[in-house]
């Protein structure tokens, strides 16, 4: 179990230290004077005492106040808040267990008192004042006894108005981006358009000479067809020539014999002839 250090005194303050840490240190004077002396360069340093560091690989890593403790997560919220104000206001920044709040300008070497009611609150990490508490009734404040979290209208309303001045940037910075990104997609709308218009171009006469492509092959299937009807012709008027041929060599083979035969005839006429007038 984590071990925490007791803030028991209202004189012991703690201090941001380092960047997860924070000293707690012991004020040697009344702390009841803080009620009545505000902003004044009167309490120096030599006022302060022993110094105790408090958080993650410390003896202590956590505090305690009021039976409440403070570690972890909240520790480390904490410290960031107490940071937070060192670097917003540049100041030294110490608070007690009852919000009291003690400052002093970096590089000073004094410290002004000023009242805790207008920088810090401890009910947001649940601390809740005793009922009895009533010394300091200029220091205590309603949201520790009741543990809730006090309105800091003048802070909110400022807070409010930085984030509102933030936004407004952050959107004036994303108007200006779609601004410029709207004009650069015209640019390239117009760009598409004119790609668009020269593609539609193109199929129009891709169409026209598709459909002249079309006529001249029904005209080439015209000028085959024909072509196989010459052809069919032409197979046909062969086949007769050589039927022709056929018969004309059939007859000249047999008119060639006819003449053979006449040939033969003639000369044994001519040989009984002979033989007659031998006789």
């Amino acid at each position: 179990m984590s071990k925490v250090f007791s803030l028991n005194s209202d004189n012991e303050f703690i201090s941001p230290f380092m960047d997860a840490l924070v000293a707690v240190l012991s004020y040697k004077g009344d702390v009841n004077d803080f009620r009545t002396i505000q902003g004044t360069d009167y309490y120096s340093n030599d006022d302060w005492g022993t110094r105790v560091e408090v958080g993650p690989g410390e003896e202590y890593e956590g505090i305690k106040l009021f039976g409440t403790t403070i570690v972890g997560d909240k520790f480390k919220q904490l410290v960031d808040e107490l940071k937070s104000v060192e670097d917003r206001e540049r100041i030294h920044f110490f608070v007690n267990r009852l919000g009291l709040c003690i400052v002093g300008r970096i590089g000073h070497p004094t410290i002004s008192a000023m009242r805790i009611n207008d920088y810090f609150g401890w009910s947001k990490y649940g601390v809740k004042l005793p009922q009895d508490v009533t010394k300091f009734t200029v220091w205590s404040r309603a949201d520790m006894h009741s543990g809730e979290t006090l309105i800091d209208a003048r802070g909110m309303s400022r807070a409010a108005e930085e984030a509102l001045q933030r936004s407004l940037e952050e959107k004036s910075v994303e108007l200006a981006a779609c601004k410029k990104e709207l004009k650069e997609k015209n640019v390239e709308l117009v760009v598409r358009k004119k790609e668009m218009e020269e593609k539609e171009m193109e199929l129009v006469a891709c169409k026209k000479e598709m459909e002249e492509n079309n006529v001249e092959l029904v005209a080439c299937k015209k000028g085959l067809e024909e072509k196989n009807v010459e052809l069919a012709a032409c197979k046909k008027e062969l086949e007769w020539s050589k039927r022709i041929e056929s018969l004309q060599s059939e007859l000249m083979e047999k008119k060639d014999k006819e003449v053979e035969t006449m040939k033969n005839q003639l000369l044994a006429f001519k040989d009984i002839l002979r033989s007659l007038i031998d006789h």
